[in-house]
């Protein structure tokens, strides 16, 4: 089976008040992306990962890529506006359209584990559609605007959604197209699928597959790198 990753890279990382991008900051002298994406290199099937990034960081991605012998990068893009504009560009390489299954992944998150990644795969060949959830803690309510509490959500059905997504490639590439033809924007791909009318199943999450995004992500990343690593 032909399988492809996609590594959306474009945010400029503000709420890090730092100069470089999050997905550039490093963990032991290495760019979080870099990690995240030796990740990807070293899990079986996985052909070819395109990555999005924005116009700026083009060539300084290009230039890890090579440095850090990221060997199974095989396209480097301009991402879109939004992360939804950056995946419609990389769906459209020829790289991702000639596989089987294509996983979309945040490039922050460089934890998951291959055992996650394995049965995401194994439950998107079956399903075609697959993604993690971790089920909340704390208790959910609903707000509006005004400072007001409407409701309280009841736990058990209610996800918080991770990644990598997985899904078999002609679904996510119709799906976009859909949404795209409809004017939809979704909050992340899964919610692309569920609009084009197919069911999404999901496994659970883990939690050291965090999403670092603030300082104190950062702060939790480096504690989860020394843990694992040491």
């Amino acid at each position: 089976m032909n399988i492809s990753a996609i590594i959306p890279a474009g945010g400029t990382g503000t709420r890090m008040n730092n100069e470089l991008p999050k997905q550039f900051i490093k963990i032991n002298n290495i760019p979080i992306i870099i990690h995240t994406i030796k990740l990807f290199d070293t899990v079986d099937g996985i052909k070819s990962i395109v990555i999005t990034i924005h116009c700026e960081w083009l060539d300084y991605a290009k230039e890890l890529v090579k440095k850090f012998s990221c060997n199974k990068v095989k396209d480097i893009l301009v991402g879109g506006k939004e992360r939804q504009d950056s995946v419609n560009i990389a769906i459209n390489n020829d790289y991702i359209k000639d596989s089987d299954l294509v996983l979309v992944h945040d490039a922050v998150r460089p934890f998951t584990s291959k055992k996650m990644i394995y049965e995401l795969i194994e439950t998107a060949t079956d399903c075609g559609a697959a993604i993690p959830i971790i089920k909340p803690t704390d208790s959910i309510k609903q707000i509006d605007n005004n400072g007001n509490v409407l409701k309280t959500l009841d736990r058990e059905h209610i996800g918080l959604v991770q990644t990598p997504q997985v899904y078999k490639t002609s679904l996510l590439i119709a799906a976009y197209q859909k949404a795209y033809n409809s004017g939809y924007k979704g909050t992340d791909d899964s919610s692309l699928i569920e609009f084009s009318g197919y069911n999404v199943k999901y496994i659970t999450g883990e939690l050291n597959n965090i999403k670092i995004t603030s300082p104190l992500d950062l702060q939790l990343a480096n504690i989860l790198y020394a843990k694992e690593f040491r």
